[in-house]
């Protein structure tokens, strides 16, 4: 039973828990001002963090974890290049289909 009990829990310890739970992610006002911007600039446009700070009136440091946060949820996608030191973003596959969702979400309110 000890050895039983002991294999069971390492191969429980090998699969997360509610793998195929999606999880929830929570945007910012500054988020979503962040992923409007960018999808403003228009299709394959890139944008940085300086450029949008300006716009937002906030600064850079504050735009690019921002970035960072909407990169890592397949939101941006990053371009070749870099604006004053800072990477620059375009608007993913994925972000594109999201923004149109929120606008007709937007629109039926």
């Amino acid at each position: 039973t000890r050895i039983v009990c002991k294999f069971r829990a390492m191969v429980l310890r090998r699969w997360p828990p509610n793998a195929d739970s999606a999880r929830e992610v929570r945007f910012s006002d500054l988020d979503m001002a962040v992923l409007q911007s960018a999808a403003a600039c228009g299709p394959g446009f890139a944008t940085s963090a300086p450029e949008l700070a300006e716009q937002l009136m906030m600064r850079p440091a504050q735009i690019q974890r921002s970035l960072d946060k909407l990169k890592e949820n397949k939101l941006l996608d990053s371009v070749i290049g870099s604006t004053d030191g800072f990477d620059n973003y375009r608007l993913s596959l994925s972000g594109t289909a999201f923004m149109s969702m929120w606008e007709r979400r937007q629109d039926r309110l």
